[in-house]
């Protein structure tokens, strides 16, 4: 009983990871931004993940590399020949800190302390030093919203520094945060998700507690839900038009969403399976006994790439339906 107890508690923290009310607001506009294109579901612990829909940059300690997916190896983010990599006028030397990657538009963005802009073999800071830790910040169009040591969320626009809305009383739990049809979802301390009104200000609970892993695709939410009990998890899709859930799949780790379909880890054996994105057609697929750990996959590519608990990453061709074990990635 007592292996079971800490198998489950394992299984919780494996999945987690690692009241509300407006306080200031003024007007800004939100027109458009449903449409852009963003990568929130991918850039999830260990590592960091985003594509700008050409190259594919990974955030590891304190710098930025591309993953070249044809010819499997992974660059650091610099050219200068004579770069020395530890300072800041390095363009993959980013310093130690708790950051993250995001994709708005074709463009990918460096979320940590201060904000920079990455491209290929350059980035470029477009807001400096006051963000906190980044792993739970939303960037959406021109604005951030970012989080206080407090409780305080700020919503502040990125080019001017003029704060638009302020909510307190909401600590994140870590990532899986993001902007969708003029509102934050937030999954705070207590593994509740939230929805925050940037235009009321009001907050609405859409689920209590043990929440991990959730993502906007479609007009739909989906997250994976963990019973604290007795460590099961199932996905779930939540309707935003009628507030209805439905449960669509059960025992998943990590999971992503491409063309209307579902792929994902298992847990607790940590098997690859690919399913429509209602739960139907479920089907294994074969991934050579790999110890996988973490998913990721691109709207632009066909390949993905899996990560394994033993620290390697591998690229799967989802076309030719195979894991190229013979080229594991690797950080230089």
């Amino acid at each position: 009983m007592k292996k079971r107890k800490h198998l489950i508690l394992f299984a919780i923290s494996l999945l987690v990871f690692t009241g509300c009310s407006n306080q200031s607001k003024q007007e800004m506009s939100l027109s458009g931004l449903d449409e852009v294109e963003r990568e929130e579901i991918n850039y999830m612990i260990p590592y960091n993940m985003v594509s700008d829909g050409k190259e594919i940059y990974i955030l590891q300690t304190e710098f930025i590399y591309r993953i070249d997916m044809e010819n499997c190896e992974i660059v650091l983010n610099c050219n200068r020949p004579l770069c020395k990599h530890r300072d800041t006028t390095c363009s993959a030397f980013m310093g130690y800190d708790f950051a993250s990657l995001s994709r708005e538009g074709n463009q990918v963005y460096y979320l940590g302390n201060s904000i920079y802009k990455i491209e290929k073999n350059g980035k470029k800071e477009v807001g400096h030093g006051k963000y906190g830790a980044g792993t739970g910040n939303i960037l959406f169009g021109d604005n951030i919203a970012f989080f206080k040591d407090n409780g305080t969320v700020v919503v502040e626009s990125i080019s001017t520094g003029k704060e638009m809305n302020s909510f307190n009383n909401v600590k994140p739990a870590s990532q899986g945060n993001f902007y969708y049809d003029e509102s934050l979802y937030i999954i705070d301390e207590n593994l509740a998700l939230l929805r925050l009104d940037l235009n009321s200000g009001e907050q609405e609970v859409i689920e209590e507690s043990g929440t991990t892993r959730a993502s906007i695709y479609h007009n739909k939410i989906y997250y994976v839900l963990v019973n604290a009990e007795n460590g099961h998890n199932k996905l779930i899709c939540y309707e935003t038009k009628n507030g209805t859930k439905k449960e669509i799949l059960e025992n998943v780790f990590y999971y992503n969403m491409k063309n209307e379909d579902i792929y994902y880890l298992s847990y607790p054996d940590y098997r690859f399976y690919h399913a429509k994105s209602d739960g139907s057609d479920l089907k294994e697929i074969n991934i050579s006994n790999v110890n996988a750990s973490d998913l990721f996959i691109f709207p632009e590519q066909d390949k993905f790439i899996i990560g394994t608990f033993d620290n390697k990453m591998y690229i799967y061709d989802s076309q030719k339906e195979k894991l190229d074990l013979e080229n594991p990635l690797s950080i230089p």
